[in-house]
């Protein structure tokens, strides 16, 4: 699999345009913490603190293709 760019959002409302254009699927729905992948992005939110970032972020990171990360 080719290099994908991870997208980190606190709320779903952040990222609703690139899941609905980009031909996502939600492989992750646990508590707060939703992602989404395709081919070209993992996308993650979980809700806005700290804590949350750093759920999102670290969901993100188990994709070891993902080698950019945006936090929006």
């Amino acid at each position: 699999m080719s290099e994908r760019v991870g997208v980190v959002a606190a709320l779903h409302g952040e990222v609703a345009p690139l899941i609905r254009r980009a031909g996502v699927t939600c492989v992750v729905k646990s508590g707060p913490l939703r992602v989404w992948e395709s081919e070209r992005f993992v996308v993650a939110y979980a809700g806005m603190g700290k804590a949350r970032a750093l759920l999102a972020c670290e969901a993100v990171a188990r994709f070891p293709e993902v080698k950019r990360v945006v936090s929006v």
